[in-house]
């Protein structure tokens, strides 16, 4: 069920536009366009077995299920940096080839204190197991998903974090199977986790095309739960 988790509900985000200030904190994109929104595809008749009187007949069962816990996003970014004036009138600009920096996601409908960014601590993931639902006994709960403490080293505005210094980490897929690419860290800010992807250029992604960033989020399907959650995003190129 784990290797799963990420590609049951896959919004792909093809692309994201930025205009950045060097040494600035992360910023809302400028634009974001959703080009499709997909799921696992799952059999509507059940598996036919013959029947005999008198037979008593062994079985394996195998099931995929698909999560009520994770919404998937992926996508590429492209960025420019710009020297603006105050209504964005441009005196000259650079547009970056190679994007680097990270990408987050966060339900904090406010605005977000970067200075006071840190590593999620078990406290916060607890807390955001209830938010979403999640039952101790769930596999694809928030601890058992980021259950990995190893990440590069990477800055969010003027915090640095240093390598493997976050306990509650992760790795989405790469074609169809675990890799060592697109790096997700829980992070935590004014009463919300910030989920944290690290941008990759170009990298293989979970169905084997060219991503830029994969970043799974907590949504709460749960026993028929409906409707959707707004997830706020933001990009720091460096």
């Amino acid at each position: 069920m784990k290797k799963k988790i990420f590609g049951a509900i896959t919004l792909m985000f093809l692309l994201i536009i930025v205009v950045i200030s060097v040494f600035a904190d992360p910023v809302s994109p400028d634009q974001m366009t959703t080009v499709g929104s997909e799921r696992r595809s799952v059999s509507s008749t059940g598996e036919s077995i013959e029947a005999q009187a008198g037979n008593v007949t062994a079985l394996n069962i195998n099931h995929t299920r698909v999560t009520e816990a994770w919404q998937g996003y992926y996508g590429n970014v492209s960025g420019t940096v710009v020297l603006d004036d105050a209504n964005n009138n441009s005196m000259y600009d650079w547009a970056i080839a190679i994007p680097s920096g990270e990408v987050f996601a966060t339900r904090n409908s406010g605005s977000v204190t970067w200075s006071n960014i840190a590593c999620a601590i078990y406290d916060n993931t607890s807390a955001e197991e209830t938010a979403l639902n999640i039952s101790s006994n769930d596999v694809d709960g928030v601890n058992e998903t980021f259950n990995d403490a190893s990440h590069p080293q990477f800055v969010v505005g003027a915090t640095t974090f240093s390598t493997n210094q976050c306990n509650y980490t992760t790795n989405t897929y790469t074609s169809d199977a675990p890799g060592s690419d697109f790096d997700e860290i829980l992070l935590y800010e004014g009463g919300y986790i910030i989920y944290t992807t690290l941008i990759e250029n170009g990298a293989t992604g979970f169905a084997g095309s060219s991503n830029d960033f994969q970043i799974i989020v907590g949504e709460d399907g749960h026993e028929g739960t409906s409707g959707s959650t707004s997830y706020y995003f933001y990009v720091e190129l460096s």
